[in-house]
Parts: structure tokens; sequence; C-alpha cells
């Protein structure tokens, strides 16, 4: 999710290596997996993810002619046809990738170079875990044999990847605290590698799921919404959310604002009102199940991308930041407090005849939180 115009951030460049390595294995990896052709919502990923990595190249202003690499891959799949491209054709699409990423990687400075690293192989590191989970829940031979390959290569991407996240810590590398959290306890649990048991391995899911979440790259292979009616789309989104909110099991919630969230941003685009408070959901089912710290970096991540885009007075930035002190406040009441008084001060003391009225109800939320009078 990138707020306004993309900048040359540790997190979009992580994001940039993240995206080029999951594009490579749908078409070099992902259909051996499918055994058969690229299928459309895989299809329609991989559209998504060579649009943004071509934003972030030219953000980060990677030469024109690397660029309009990224640009013939896409226009080769709008006119070949998804229905036309078979496994020659995508291994094809896999080499050029492999060689681009190679290529940008020579352009970056070592600064954001080391966070591409560490994207490329954290997607890596969701690919293996993702084959072995699917090979556990289908118990063919194809499948087992597929399992033992990438068993092997989990064994290879761990310790590297460990070595990566050090590496671009040693940079001190400037990020969201949530993004920053995120990837540190990625490495941390990286540590602990025990040769990829069933137990280590669900832990790693969680934690590199936390780090896609830090930065709002959620990818999902469901088919997207209609978009044919925006208003269709739009209620349809709202009725997905308030399912999620009323879910009294907090992990099937957070397993349904990901997906939730993956499809408001390719409906609606990723600075949308409606985009922003589903990560806002996410960030506060996070709180409640006891992920304090995380939650609370995820929901002021959520309201400073909004003050980005829509502006600090705007009632859909004005709503998120109430939710991030209160999420703030659970991990650390004083922390919290002083948040308040940074984001919301102007709010508080604010004469309520002259707001706007959804920024009056806003206000009067705030002041009913905490249980406040107007004098």
């Amino acid at each position: 999710m990138s707020p306004g115009p993309l900048s040359t951030s540790p997190e979009n460049a992580f994001g940039l290596g993240m995206d080029l390595e999951e594009l490579y294995s749908i078409f070099g990896e992902h259909i051996q997996i499918a055994s058969g052709g690229l299928d459309a919502p895989l299809f329609d990923v991989a559209e998504r993810k060579l649009a943004r990595a071509r934003d972030v190249l030219l953000a980060f202003q990677v030469s024109f002619p690397v660029v309009q690499r990224v640009e013939s891959v896409s226009s080769y799949l709008e006119h070949a046809g998804r229905a036309t491209l078979d496994i020659a054709a995508t291994n094809a699409v896999a080499t050029e990738i492999s060689s681009l990423m190679g290529d940008i990687r020579d352009e970056l400075d070592a600064g954001v170079g080391s966070l591409y690293d560490c994207g490329v192989m954290a997607a890596r590191l969701a690919l293996c875990l993702r084959a072995l989970r699917a090979s556990s829940d289908r118990l063919t031979l194809d499948l087992q044999e597929l399992a033992e390959i990438y068993r092997r290569e989990l064994g290879r991407v761990a310790p590297i990847l460990r070595e990566m996240i050090a590496v671009a810590d040693q940079g001190k590398f400037l990020a969201p605290p949530a993004f920053r959290s995120a990837l540190l306890t990625l490495g941390n649990h990286l540590d602990r590698y025990d040769g990829g048991s069933p137990e280590w391995r669900q832990s790693a899911d969680v934690a590199s799921d936390r780090v896609f979440e830090s930065i709002a790259a959620i990818e999902v292979t469901g088919l997207p919404p209609p978009t044919n009616d925006r208003e269709d789309v739009v209620a349809a989104l709202v009725a997905r959310r308030s399912a999620a909110a009323t879910d009294g099991e907090p992990l099937r919630s957070i397993a349904a604002l990901r997906e939730l969230l993956a499809d408001c941003q390719q409906a609606l685009g990723d600075d949308d009102h409606l985009t922003l408070g589903v990560y806002g959901d996410l960030a506060m089912t996070h709180v409640r199940t006891g992920q304090t710290t995380f939650g609370a970096d995820l929901a002021l991540d959520a309201a400073e991308r909004s003050d980005r885009t829509h502006g600090r007075h705007h009632p859909g930035t004005a709503y998120l930041y109430v939710r991030a002190v209160l999420a703030r406040m659970a991990d650390d009441r004083d922390a919290g407090t002083l948040l308040l008084r940074d984001r919301l001060g102007w709010l508080v003391t604010a004469d309520p005849d002259a707001l706007a009225p959804d920024l009056r109800v806003v206000r009067t939320h705030l002041f009913d939180l905490f249980g406040w009078k107007d004098d």
C-alpha cells in the first residue's frame, strides 16, 4: 500500500524485491505446483505486481532500459492472452524476470539494496512454506517429491534471509516501526531454525505474514470482486468488513481481514478510505489477540498513510488516529498519551461548532471514549 507518490523508502525496496521474486515463482514455479497453465487469479496477481514494480522502479530512478523491460513483459502478457501461455512461454517470462532482478539490484545503492535482497528472500521463504503446507494437505506422491525439493530449499533460504536481515539492520535503516519490528522479529525466528519442523514452519508463517501485513503487501489468488458497478463493489466489501468485525474468533477475523484488504486494494485503490479502514481493523484485531505492540504500529501506519494522502483534518484520518491512540495506550499508556496530544490535540481543543459534521462525530466519539465533557 503506497500512500500518495511512491518514495525511495526501505519498505518500498523490500516490496519491490518481494514482488519480483513472487513474479518469478508465478511463472517459473507456481505453474508446476498447479500442474497446469496459468490460471486467471494468478494472472491477475502478476499484472498487479508488474504495474507496482514499474512504479517503484520509476520512484527509485532506475535506468529507463530496465523500466522498459518490465513494461515489455507486461505488454507481452497483455497481448499474448492468458489462454495461450503454455509452460514454455511462462518459463521464458520467468527467465526474463530473473535477469531483470539481477540488473535491478546492480542499480540500487547499498542502503535500499539490502532491503530489496530481504524482500526477494522473504518471498522465497513464503513460497517454501506454502509448498510444504500444500504437500501436507494432499499426500500424493508428486507433491511429496515436490515437498522434499522445497524442504531442502527452506534449509538454504532460512540462514541466508537471517543474514540479510542482520546486514540490513546494521545499516540502521529508517522505516515505519511496524515494518522494522516485524522484519527483525522474523530474523529472530530464523535464528531458531530447527530443520523445518511443522511447529517451526507454523511460527514462521505467522512471522512472515506480519512482515507482509506491515507494508500491506498482501496478495490473494481468489477471483477479484466484480468492478462493473462501483456501488455494488463497495457494498459487498462493506458487508464483508462488517462480518469480519463481528466474528468472535480473532484469528479467523485476521484471515478474513487480510483477504479483504487485498480485495479493497485491487477494487478501490491503496488510499481509499475503506481500504485504510480495513487496514485499521486488522491492526485493532491484532491488539485484541494480545499483539499490542505490533497492532499499535499497524494502527499508526494506517493513520499516517491517510494523513499523507488525505490530510490530518480529514474525518477518516482523525478516526484512524483515534484508533491508533487506543492501540498505543493498550501497549504503552504514556506513549499513547503523547500520540493523542501530537496528532489529535487540534481536535480536542477545537470549537465543535466550527467543525464539519463528520469531524464533530469523531470528536464526540473521542470524548466519549475518555469520559471527557465539553466545558
